[in-house]
């Protein structure tokens, strides 16, 4: 049975279900990156912009950078390997002096 995630837009818009596949993973690393990994081939270019996000076991999950997918020589489509990371990282997008 195939399970899906919904990855919403930056605005809260629902954009699509997507599948995940064996090849998608959680990372929960101590003093290191939490992030969940999902990956899934589309026939189309999705742009995903920074902001767009999960939701997985009540926590919020974001992308901190636009995503564009590589594209695939055997099949036709592209491939997607989408980094959502937990809410303590969204720090890494600010700069501090």
């Amino acid at each position: 049975m195939t399970s899906y995630i919904t990855i919403y837009t930056p605005d809260g818009d629902d954009r699509k279900d997507y599948p995940v596949t064996r090849d998608s993973e959680i990372s929960c690393a101590l003093m290191g990156d939490t992030f969940i990994k999902v990956v899934f081939n589309h026939p189309d270019i999705i742009d995903f912009k920074a902001g767009s996000f999960i939701s997985h076991n009540q926590r919020k999950w974001s992308l901190l950078k636009n995503y564009k997918p590589e594209g695939l020589a055997s099949v036709d489509g592209y491939k997607y390997e989408l980094k959502f990371y937990a809410e303590q990282h969204q720090l890494q997008r600010c700069s501090l002096f």
